[in-house]
């Protein structure tokens, strides 16, 4: 039996770490990794994971390495350039929908599509749409502007796939998003295999042809992009698809994006001179400057202004001389009021004659009075109250009104809370104004009275020569009668005609010392306006992008119709022309200066015709406002012309 020896282990001496009192050890708190973020997804190497992923072609891994990089594509830190072959994988998959994918799918049910055709769509979109993010960060934008795979896609793409088919749109909308960013980072040489003005044709046809409004706004942007370089307007025609889908949709005014994109455009094309001198020959040339015109007014803000032109005061005079006087009751009130029994006929009496307020008072005696002064003479019908039966009945009327003694020397008898009832009058409402206002009686308190008195006038009025003598009334009547009902239309109203709500209630005077009220008022200097305050109309803000770009494009076919059209002396009878040469003009020359003679007319009349809308264009900046002023003046100069 052999015995064995335990295996020793060694330990080793940690030296013990001096921390302050207190404090434990220091933690390094762990930032969270968010998804995506993780290094083996962005690394820069060619065994990438979601490169790697895309060249497998299992399903799976390529759905995952394109959901993954859908995300990626929005970060600045994704850049095609790092990851070696990571652009050519990506576009394998939209390469096989230009060339196979498109045409297969269309040839299927759209209820039926194959499983494998499905996939590969999808991913193709994905791809595309990849690329379309990533070309947003300007250094994957350069990057693909010299990829020769991109190019040809792009090219390939826009010339093959049909803009009418609506399995296409999401695509070729994609497609010309990327192809926007490609080409403001594509420089042109003689080596290159693919050239920036042949994607003229094909956007332009995907302008007029297409039915979705997003994909015309970018293949619009994108068109004006393209003939912003000095070198592409001469690949434009006077007949451009584009421009004629550029007029169609100008009328949606209220279609911001689609009008910017239409206006932009149309500004481009139009500032080649041989397209502007072709456009003034359009058959829409007219309902498009009246629409240009148009959307100015449209998006014009105004603020009214008003400035006072008389600085002093206005003077003014009542239109009515009125003063109050206290209610007296008429013969016929009287009459009716005394034929009642009392104690009712003091309460009627009260009524017509004193009002509650709470504020006024008036001595026991002058009531007293008042009552005995108007009944007294008919107390044989109905006996008159004693003076306490009197006093005692005003409350009775008038609730709140109340009899009282007030201490002092002597003691006054009062009656508290009630007053006498008021009413307006007229001066000279009631005067007498026959003979041609030369009657000498004075004026008179009530209209029975002014009639009773017009009467002795009329009575003597002669036969044969029955006409109203009344102020400057000149009626002649057939009849005694007749001028008598004249005669009372003349009578004014107990009270004044209520005012109607548009008259003024003061009189304007001349001058300050004006007199008023005047012997003929007719003859009175026209006073200057009540109100003298001019307003108009100023823009409050500055026009926005889409008008000042109207008013671009307005200025440019303006110039070119309005253009100077002396032309040089030729040799003729009554000129030389220079030794040796024979000035001679083609055809085609001369169609062409008729040509454009007949543009200049039809944009001249096209501006006479629009004139009277520009006039009401008013902008903030001078220059531009000289601008529309010099159109105006022009225009209103021409004369009209048949075309």
């Amino acid at each position: 039996m052999s015995s064995s020896t335990p295996r020793v282990v060694p330990t080793y001496h940690k030296p013990p770490v001096a921390y302050g009192a207190g404090y434990g050890p220091p933690s390094v708190p762990r930032q969270p990794i968010p998804d995506d973020y993780e290094k083996w997804y962005t690394e820069y190497s060619p065994t990438n994971r979601m490169l790697l992923s895309l060249k497998s072609g299992i399903p799976k891994e390529v759905n995952w390495a394109l959901e993954r990089m859908c995300r990626l594509s929005n970060n600045e830190q994704f850049v095609l350039k790092n990851i070696p072959g990571l652009a050519d994988a990506l576009v394998e998959w939209p390469e096989w929908y230009v060339a196979k994918g498109a045409n297969e799918l269309q040839n299927s049910n759209i209820f039926s599509t194959p499983p494998l055709s499905s996939w590969r769509r999808r991913h193709a979109l994905e791809a595309t749409f990849l690329l379309r993010n990533a070309s947003l960060n300007e250094p994957n934008a350069q990057y693909l502007a010299t990829h020769r795979r991109t190019l040809l896609l792009l090219h390939k793409a826009l010339h093959q796939l049909k803009a009418d088919t609506d399995a296409n749109t999401e695509f070729l909308l994609h497609i010309v998003d990327l192809a926007h960013s490609v080409i403001s980072n594509y420089q042109e040489t003689t080596e290159d295999f693919v050239s920036i003005s042949s994607l003229i044709a094909p956007l332009e046809k995907l302008a007029e042809s297409s039915n979705d409004r997003i994909l015309i706004i970018t293949a619009l942007r994108t068109l004006t992009l393209v003939l912003s370089f000095l070198q592409n307007p001469i690949y434009v025609s006077s007949a451009s698809p584009a421009l004629l889908a550029s007029i169609r949709y100008l009328p949606l005014l209220g279609d911001s994006p689609l009008i910017t994109a239409c206006l932009d455009y149309l500004y481009v094309h139009l500032s080649h001179p041989p397209m502007v001198k072709a456009f003034l020959l359009h058959p829409d040339m007219p309902s498009t400057l009246k629409l240009l015109v148009t959307l100015i007014l449209r998006e014009q803000q105004e603020e009214t202004i008003s400035v006072d032109l008389i600085s002093e005061p206005v003077r003014t005079a009542p239109a009515l001389m009125i003063t109050r006087r206290q209610c007296e009751l008429t013969n016929d009130e009287l009459d009716r009021i005394a034929k009642v029994g009392e104690p009712e006929r003091s309460y009627e009496w009260m009524r017509s004659l004193f009002v509650a307020s709470d504020a006024e008072e008036m001595t026991q005696v002058e009531f007293w009075n008042l009552y005995k002064d108007t009944f007294g003479q008919r107390a044989e019908s109905h006996p008159l109250l004693s003076a306490a039966e009197v006093i005692k009945n005003v409350s009775h009327v008038f609730p709140t009104a109340q009899a009282m003694v007030l201490p002092g020397q002597p003691s006054r008898f009062v009656i508290r809370g009630i007053t006498h009832k008021m009413m307006d009058v007229t001066e000279e409402r009631f005067k007498c104004r026959w003979d041609h206002s030369n009657c000498p009686t004075p004026n008179y308190q009530t209209p029975n009275e002014l009639w009773t008195h017009v009467l002795e006038h009329l009575q003597s009025v002669e036969t044969t020569d029955l006409v109203c003598k009344w102020s400057h009334c000149q009626f002649s009547a057939p009849s005694e009668m007749a001028l008598k009902k004249h005669a009372s239309t003349h009578i004014p109203t107990p009270q004044p005609v209520p005012r109607h709500p548009s008259q003024v209630e003061n009189i304007t005077l001349p001058i300050a010392p004006f007199p008023h009220p005047s012997s003929n008022p007719t003859k009175r200097p026209p006073p200057p306006p009540p109100h003298a305050q001019l307003t108009y109309t100023s823009p409050s803000a500055d026009p926005p992008s889409t008008s000042l770009t109207a008013l671009l494009i307005i200025r440019v076919l303006f110039r070119a119709s309005f253009a100077a059209t002396d032309a040089a002396p030729r040799a003729d009878e009554d000129h030389f022309g220079f030794p040796g040469i024979v000035e001679e003009d083609s055809d085609d020359e001369m169609r062409d200066e008729e040509e454009e003679a007949c543009g200049k007319r039809r944009g001249r009349k096209a501006f006479t015709g629009v004139r009277v809308l520009l006039e009401e264009v008013k902008v903030r900046d001078n220059a531009l406002m000289a601008w529309i002023g010099e159109m105006v003046d022009v225009s209103m100069d021409e004369k009209p012309v048949n075309v």
